[in-house]
């Protein structure tokens, strides 16, 4: 699976089956971010343009959006967002 962050301070994990993935992306710094994720969403059998988030932990300012193989969130400073993404 093929990732690229950015900022690249960004650490991210990822699990994924057919068809969906948990993306938990990590701001270890002491300031908020706006984090963008590249996923190459065809590693997991599927269409991006197939794929929306359906669940998310509600732990920051505003909610994660995917478009296009691209995660965009803001993180706050020593936190994360978890996200699962799927058909």
């Amino acid at each position: 699976m093929s990732l690229k962050t950015t900022p690249g301070t960004v650490k991210v994990t990822l699990y994924h089956k057919p068809g969906s993935m948990l993306v938990v992306a990590s701001n270890l710094e002491d300031v908020d971010i706006d984090a963008v994720i590249e996923i190459d969403a065809g590693d997991i059998g599927r269409s991006p343009a197939g794929l929306r988030i359906t669940h998310i932990l509600e732990n920051q300012s505003s909610p994660p959006q995917w478009k296009s193989s691209t995660l965009s969130c803001s993180i706050r400073a020593k936190s994360c967002i978890m996200a699962i993404i799927s058909e």
